[in-house]
């Protein structure tokens, strides 16, 4: 009878503390050899291949950034910007929609961020960020905030983390702060809309609302999308109601592994009539990302009864080898890479 490699695999990582910040840098880890992953598979492999590495597209940080922020990204180790970052803040420049659908770790937060910030600086704009997990929101936030402080007082956006773990009274002081930067969940923002007429720091903030931001849209599918989707509506009316511009609010949508980013994007943002022909497209589509990919090596195998052993046999054989610590599989993403080298190859 073969091993449990679920269990195995389970408690593998119950031995480990596999926090974020114990993981080790990209740069020390070493892929697993083609031949000794075949040979392991042995007659299970039906077909592989290798994905060639490509190079960074990488261009120097716009000097018409505020310097703040120009300081703030040489002191975080930053001296240039993929492509897709610089698109992005053109197209938010000139006032587009942006959905951006670079793979996973090709810095779309700092793509949204930074005309973002940029906006906040000059024009005294507001920016909600909408997360569909507390530790997303958590994390994201973190990031950010880790920026923010990088830029010098009093010119500093404030960042305001708001979620169902935020007790009542630490969210009126974050909001009483004046807050340039909220970071929430869909429920909160929900919550929030039900008494905005009686919270003076909700309709400040609203007043000057130009940018919102959906992060990891591809949660927003089904059910929840649709609800996403009115919550949205409700916040465009209260941004009216307070004397802001919903037509001027500015949508930048990311994710990396939704399958028709630009339905989605015009969907959650209510912006799917037929645009005018006469008015240029307000959504930007950004899916070429700058960033680097390493080689990748593609094995198609013959199907199984049970996919969830056979990764964790894979993953576990990986481990052994001492060549990865983690190892995090986005099964939709990956299949259509595969399809697109196979149907290249076939």
């Amino acid at each position: 009878m073969p091993p449990n490699y679920i269990n195995l695999l389970s408690q593998l990582i119950a031995r480990h503390d596999f926090h974020q910040n114990n993981f080790p840098e990209a740069s020390h880890l070493q892929p697993t050899a083609t031949a000794d992953l075949c040979e392991f598979l042995g007659e299970e492999v039906i077909y592989q291949t290798i994905a060639p590495a490509t190079t960074p597209k990488l261009y120097k940080i716009p000097q018409d950034l505020p310097p703040s922020i120009i300081s703030a990204l040489h002191r975080q180790g930053i001296q240039q910007l993929y492509s897709h970052q610089i698109k992005t803040l053109k197209a938010v420049r000139q006032g587009k929609d942006v959905i951006l659908s670079t793979a996973t770790a090709s810095g779309k937060s700092l793509s949204a961020y930074l005309p973002i910030l940029e906006g906040i600086l000059q024009h005294q704009f507001t920016a909600l960020s909408i997360y569909g997990l507390k530790a997303l929101t958590a994390d994201q936030s973190q990031k950010l905030a880790d920026l923010l402080q990088l830029i010098p007082e009093p010119a500093r956006p404030r960042l305001a983390l708001l979620t169902g773990d935020t007790p009542p009274q630490t969210r009126e002081q974050l909001l009483a702060a004046n807050p340039s930067i909220i970071s929430a969940t869909p429920e909160l923002i929900h919550y929030a809309l039900k008494g905005v007429h009686w919270s003076q720091p909700w309709q400040q903030f609203l007043s000057r609302l130009r940018y919102i931001v959906l992060d990891e849209a591809h949660t927003f599918n089904g059910v929840y999308g649709a609800n996403m989707a009115s919550l949205i509506r409700r916040l465009k009316l209260a941004v009216d109601e307070r004397g802001g511009c919903s037509q001027k609010l500015q949508f930048l949508i990311l994710s990396a592994t939704v399958g028709n980013p630009v339905k989605l994007a015009k969907l959650l943002s209510g912006r799917s009539r037929k645009r005018n022909i006469n008015k240029p497209e307000r959504l930007v589509w950004i899916n070429s990302s700058g960033a680097a990919v390493p080689e990748r090596q593609l094995i198609v195998t013959k199907p199984t009864h049970d996919a969830n052993s056979d990764v964790a046999r894979i993953i576990m054989f990986c481990c052994s080898k001492g060549k990865v610590e983690f190892a995090s599989v986005t099964a939709d993403k990956q299949l259509r890479t595969c399809g697109q080298l196979l149907s290249k190859k076939l």
